[in-house]
């Protein structure tokens, strides 16, 4: 980390309690401005969160996941034929 600016020493520092604060905590807290603090972490917060990961995870394994053989140049070794870059 040595370089690099005082916004990433102070992210490292508190992002286990930042990073659920903003994903969790705020849509919570901004929706209990209506009454709906369990309607916005569930849905603003939880469901969103969920997507994400489910996207990511989809995008991942179009990027990563099982190809033919012979349809490219990277050779993977035997035992993980099937797996590797498209």
């Amino acid at each position: 980390l040595s370089g690099l600016g005082s916004a990433v020493y102070f992210h490292e520092a508190v992002y286990c309690f930042w990073d659920p604060f903003w994903s969790m905590g705020f849509p919570s807290l901004l929706a209990s401005l209506w009454g709906e603090a369990w309607g916005g972490f569930f849905f603003a917060g939880a469901f969103r969160w969920a997507c994400v990961q489910h996207i990511t995870f989809f995008v991942n394994s179009l990027a990563h996941g099982e190809r033919e053989l012979g349809s490219g140049e990277f050779l993977i070794a035997s035992p993980a034929k099937s797996i590797g870059p498209r």
